[in-house]
């Protein structure tokens, strides 16, 4: 693999795994809230959530125009080698 794919690939599992952090998170959110409906606690477990679903914004509107230039560089690759 090369080491365009690997990062491409490595940047996508990321993304993939922060997703996939931010359901549990809900998913314990709800739990305390069926368990124990303190509106602190539960406000803090949203203020956790929030800050994960900021942070994986930022990341995901990084990583699109990156991944839009690799795009193009590979159909401009593929122009030059008669291909398109």
């Amino acid at each position: 693999m090369s080491a365009t794919s690997s990062t491409f690939w490595s940047a996508t599992e990321g993304i993939r795994d922060d997703i996939s952090e931010i359901q549990a998170l809900g998913v314990d959110m709800y739990a305390t809230l069926e368990a124990n409906d303190d509106p602190g606690e539960i406000a803090e477990l949203l203020i956790h959530l929030q800050g994960k679903i900021g942070t994986v914004q930022t990341r995901i509107a990084s990583t699109i125009p990156a991944m839009q230039d690799i795009a193009g560089a590979f159909d401009a690759m593929a122009a030059v080698n008669g291909k398109s």
